[in-house]
């Protein structure tokens, strides 16, 4: 996947829904742009709820207040791995003519149809209206079904973001 913001674009705190993610920086913003997240904030994959969340520690994070905070500006061949199911994270607002590139690449220890995946809804808050009617995203929900004819698979799920 890749992922690119224009002059005036963030990504707001989210967690991912895989095990673990790997970041290329392809092009950096003018400025802007830095890459903040707070490692293992959360402490399994998939929330849980209760102890698992940490609301106390996210709510020190909302409030500025969290001390496990990281923040990195990464440039152009910059590679970053991270627990991204784990690690609540989001992407500052990019400015300046420049648009932030990064490819973005995740590993799901799970085999696909066991793969939780965000609803349509999901993804539409995630990365605008013009998904509801993408072709690629229609056929990769066939695909998947296709695919996964005979296997339950898990129900998608609702993301903040």
């Amino acid at each position: 996947m890749g992922s690119m913001l224009l002059d005036g674009l963030g990504r707001s705190w989210h967690y991912d829904g895989s095990d673990f993610v790997a970041t290329l920086m392809v092009q950096q913003a003018d400025e802007g742009g830095d890459f903040d997240f707070a490692p293992f904030i959360r402490t399994r994959c998939g929330g849980g709820g209760g102890d698992a969340e940490n609301f106390a520690r996210v709510r020190e994070l909302f409030d500025g207040a969290y001390a496990g905070r990281r923040t990195t500006r990464a440039e152009a061949g910059t590679v970053q791995l991270f627990n991204g199911c784990r690690s609540l994270h989001r992407v500052r607002t990019a400015f300046g003519p420049t648009a932030r590139i990064t490819a973005v690449l995740s590993y799901d220890s799970n085999p696909p149809c066991a793969q939780q995946l965000p609803s349509l809804e999901a993804n539409v808050r995630n990365y605008g209206e013009r998904v509801r009617d993408s072709a690629v995203w229609l056929r990769a929900q066939e695909e998947r079904r296709r695919l996964c004819a005979g296997v339950e698979s898990p129900p998608p799920f609702e993301t903040e973001g």
